[in-house]
């Protein structure tokens, strides 16, 4: 791991290439390191340091695959959030159906139509429906009893139970994906700066050892870079849907 101000430097120097055009722009770069090392080597540039951009290279693929893996995950986590929240929004409506019926059979006290009230809307977001569901698990266990009629499967307070213990890890395990998202990019960005700084170091002693050698001097160019950052659109990293807390 290099120090942190020259890892920061690398990571914002990786953030601004696309990762496809760097890999072919790295090809190409080898290919001419080799196919002129005796000249490179007179100004200093080794076979050794060809080889450590094909290491370098070589990292920017496993890097990319470790970061579309994490995407997936993270997708994954997000789609199973979603289904969970979907089924405690089910509970929730059948159980605001059966209320009314099971409120008109209950005794003296007995829970109260006002602690069901869920307030505000609870929109989209898991926390909101986790707290509506932790706020109206007293009241649904007072009226199992008499819920039980529109709960033929199961007590009511064992069915929120369920779907709300279910919401609760999957929104842990949703978090917790993205919460590694940052990480993930950064280790990315390093690893494409490392390699950007090698193929421009590479080229500068191409510039100077080939200096009365235009074509040659003129092949050590970025052109598949800067043809990658003219094509790039505005955010090239994997999207990941995210979901409000």
């Amino acid at each position: 791991m290099p120090p942190r101000k020259t890892s920061d430097r690398l990571v914002r120097k990786g953030r601004d290439v696309p990762a496809t055009s760097l890999a072919q722009q790295a090809r190409v770069s080898i290919q001419l390191a080799r196919a002129h090392a005796a000249g490179l080597a007179r100004y200093g540039w080794s076979p050794a340091q060809t080889e450590a951009l094909v290491v370098r290279a070589q990292a920017l693929s496993a890097v990319g695959g470790e970061r579309r893996a994490h995407a997936d995950v993270a997708r994954r986590a997000t789609v199973r959030e979603a289904s969970a929240r979907r089924e405690a929004m089910r509970f929730l409506r059948h159980l605001r159906t059966a209320l009314p019926l099971a409120l008109r059979g209950a005794g003296e006290g007995r829970p109260a139509a006002s602690e069901f009230l869920v307030g505000a809307p609870l929109g989209r977001g898991s926390a909101k429906v986790l707290a509506h569901l932790a706020a109206i698990a007293p009241p649904v266990a007072g009226l199992d009893a008499e819920l039980s009629p529109y709960f033929p499967d199961d007590r009511a307070s064992a069915r929120l139970a369920r779907v709300q213990d279910a919401l609760l890890l999957a929104q842990a395990e949703r978090a917790r994906s993205h919460a590694e998202i940052p990480a993930q990019s950064d280790r990315a960005h390093r690893v494409a700066g490392e390699l950007l700084e090698g193929i421009e170091d590479l080229h500068r002693i191409a510039r100077l050892a080939f200096e009365e050698e235009p074509l040659v001097r003129a092949a050590f160019s970025k052109r598949w870079i800067e043809r990658g950052r003219r094509r790039r659109p505005a955010a090239e990293t994997t999207p990941v849907p995210v979901v409000a807390a």
